[in-house]
């Protein structure tokens, strides 16, 4: 029922964002982005890992100490480059999310369109207007239960007008 009353504006700004929505944005780049510095911070610490025990494991046991040290230096190597691409990653990672920035928390759906930006600052100023406060007065109106001495709860969830779709 609230909802209902401000059809119009919504569907004016759900045509608004379906409009902007087949637009490409502003600005925009390829989204096919570089896979080889994620998929070195990945597998650089598991590789590191893949040598290092191994290593660890015959220095511990004295078995093959040539192979050992061989195993222990390639897994030093690998672990240097997976911190190297573990910085380079985070470092890629905070220059991506500081470019694609949005507004706050709070301030309503981000639009580059200007229509849609309109279209649904439209619909929250109907809600309140033509849905929730005409709803409000409708339910401080009713008459007082008899008896009570007390007025009654404007929203009750066992109203059977709550219930109705």
């Amino acid at each position: 029922m609230i909802v209902i009353a401000a059809a119009t504006e919504y569907d004016a700004y759900l045509r608004a964002r379906e409009t902007a929505a087949k637009r490409p944005p502003v600005g925009s780049t390829s989204a096919r982005g570089g896979v080889l510095l994620p998929g070195q911070a990945v597998l650089a610490p598991v590789l590191s890992a893949v040598f290092l025990l191994p290593g660890y494991a015959l220095r511990l046991h004295g078995a093959h100490p040539t192979f050992s040290e061989a195993l222990l230096t390639a897994g030093w190597i690998a672990a240097g480059t997976a911190a190297v691409t573990i910085l380079a990653a985070g470092t890629s990672l905070l220059v991506t999310a500081a470019r694609n920035r949005t507004a706050p928390l709070g301030d309503g759906p981000i639009h580059d369109d200007q229509a849609a930006a309109r279209a649904w600052e439209a619909w929250q100023q109907a809600l309140p207007e033509h849905g929730i406060l005409p709803f409000l007065h409708r339910q401080l109106q009713q008459e007082q239960p008899a008896g009570t001495g007390r007025p009654p709860l404007p929203l009750s969830l066992h109203q059977p007008a709550f219930h109705r779709a």
